[in-house]
């Protein structure tokens, strides 16, 4: 038998060398496809400040938002992916997913059907606001990183409250309405007019921008100044996102950068004014109130009936077609009231209307000309109650806006 003195003696013998092989462990490159896409995901959102949607145009973002969709569609790639989501894409899906995991690891006992309400109380409990509330959650903006878009360090976009925002989504939204109707035009920025976007002075408050698909609104412009530690002049903007989320930091040399490298679009002033716009000045809609002059018997005996309805055109424009449409009971109407909404959604007033006289609503089928008709919107109420209903809510609207 061999005799062995050291480590070195024993890996030298021909015996170690026959019967002992060492396995060769091949180094394979990983690739995980669900990975990678969601990266892709990721880069866009900081590129973009929002999720891939799934345009109508064919396109990298198309593609992007199909697969977006396809991940938080599945349980476990959301579990798979939560490691990589820098910027709480899943934020929301993780936390229904944490939910049934709870449930479930809990094994919550009920002994009636009184247990098992009670236990829900919570949901069945919850007003329209929370629930309002809810579908307009933009949690999954509150942390985004602009790095990329604002060249600097450090610089966060925060997520407005409900309440902060909301005048802001009326004003996008009617800018995107005058955009479709023609009433504003949408200039290209492109290498010929970027030029007046690089002058400071050329960017002020009430513009509003386009910049890789997102709208973006100047709300505020400070001051331009030889900042410290800077060789060039520059200004702090404010500028809120249509998504949701605004910056308060976002500098004016920054925002002139982004233009000039970005697919970016101006928004110009309405053609039929010369003011910039005003969130103190925000036309929303109108409602209205309207009498029928039906000559149906049975409409003619209901005693103060009324339509509450609410437009974001004209309503004279609204009501032009009213004898053909069963909405105003196949017959033409008259005016008795229109009142101008500003600065708040002239729909949800309507809403709020509607529930505030629910118990006066109308709700009968009248056989005319031979149709059916269901009308939902007309109410047997005194005019002077709806008058007062309207007045109150305005005013209170006023004191918290």
């Amino acid at each position: 038998m061999a005799t062995y003195k050291n480590l070195d003696d024993i890996f030298a013998d021909d015996f170690f060398k026959e019967n002992i092989v060492l396995e060769k462990k091949e180094h394979k490159i990983s690739s995980d496809k669900d990975i990678e896409d969601f990266q892709e995901i990721n880069k866009f959102f900081s590129e973009n400040n929002r999720i891939p949607k799934v345009a109508k145009v064919l396109g990298k973002e198309r593609s992007l938002g199909k697969r977006f969709e396809g991940i938080v569609a599945d349980k476990e790639k959301i579990k798979k992916l939560l490691p990589f989501d820098e910027y709480g894409l899943l934020k929301e899906y993780e936390t229904l997913e944490e939910k049934e995991m709870q449930v479930a690891e809990d094994k919550i006992e009920y002994n009636s059907i009184d247990d098992i309400l009670s236990d829900f109380d919570d949901i069945f409990k919850k007003s329209e606001a929370d629930l309002e509330s809810q579908l307009r959650d933009v949690s999954m903006y509150q942390t985004y990183k602009n790095t990329k878009i604002l060249n600097e360090k450090k610089s966060f976009s925060e997520a407005l409250s409900k309440e902060e925002f909301e005048k802001y989504d009326l004003m996008f939204k009617k800018i995107h309405e005058e955009i479709n109707q023609g009433l504003r035009k949408v200039k290209s920025l492109n290498s010929d007019n970027k030029r007046e976007i690089d002058i400071l002075g050329n960017i002020e408050e009430g513009d509003i921008f386009i910049i890789k698909g997102l709208m973006l609104f100047i709300q505020k412009k400070g001051e331009i100044t030889l900042m410290e530690g800077r060789k060039k002049k520059n200004a702090k903007l404010t500028v809120v996102f249509e998504n949701g989320t605004i910056n308060r930091n976002w500098l004016l040399n920054s925002l002139s950068a982004e233009i000039s490298r970005s697919d970016a679009f101006k928004v110009e002033k309405r053609l039929d004014e010369n003011s910039q716009i005003s969130l103190n000045d925000l036309t929303t809609g109108y409602i209205y109130i309207l009498k029928s002059l039906s000559e149906e018997p049975e409409i003619k005996a209901i005693p103060n009936l009324y339509k509450i309805g609410f437009t974001s055109d004209s309503v004279e424009k609204r009501i032009a077609n009213a004898k053909n449409e069963e909405t105003y009971l196949l017959a033409n109407v008259k005016i008795v009231a229109t009142y101008e909404v500003r600065n708040f959604s002239a729909q949800r007033l309507e809403k709020a209307l509607h529930h505030r006289f629910a118990d006066k609503q109308l709700d009968v089928s009248f056989l005319i000309a031979g149709k059916k008709v269901s009308p939902r919107e007309w109410f047997s109420v005194p005019l002077d109650e709806i008058e007062k209903e309207i007045n109150h809510i305005l005013i209170d609207l006023q004191t918290h806006i």
